[in-house]
């Protein structure tokens, strides 16, 4: 008999409340491209090409990245112009870390289903590395 498997799905935004989250709160959508335009100005401020639609990316990020940015939604033909353009995305969501003390709100159902005796088996990268919490975007289901 096989043991039942068991997945949390969280979708975007699931950071936000979460909290132990640092360096700070992670952004919603609609406050992305201030936090990037900040973050990283010659890819996203004031001078560069993407500033000019600006205020599309506070009102619907998500659909403007793939008018402005990627233009062949969802997947683009050219995968090196796409990763260089995902690359300042990667940098600014890699800063957040959740802490230690087990008090975040992704960890408090996985300590609440480990008191119970349930065993939970960390995922694993093919490099053998411990994969503990994963993202998906709910359009990619």
């Amino acid at each position: 008999m096989s043991k039942p498997f068991l997945a949390f799905l969280l979708g975007a935004g699931a950071s936000r409340g979460a909290g132990h989250v640092g360096p700070e709160d992670p952004p919603l959508m609609n406050e992305l491209y201030d936090r990037l335009a900040k973050q990283f100005p010659q890819d996203w401020g004031s001078g560069s090409p993407l500033h000019a639609h600006s205020a599309q990316f506070r009102q619907n990020f998500e659909e403007t990245y793939f008018k402005e940015v990627i233009k062949e939604a969802p997947f683009t033909q050219d995968t090196l112009t796409l990763l260089e353009h995902l690359r300042p995305l990667a940098l600014y969501f890699s800063q957040f870390i959740i802490d230690s003390t087990g008090l975040d709100l992704y960890s408090k159902p996985l300590s609440s289903l480990a008191s119970t005796g349930i065993q939970l088996a960390p995922a694993r990268a093919g490099n053998g590395e411990v994969r503990a919490l994963s993202s998906f975007h709910e359009h990619s289901l």
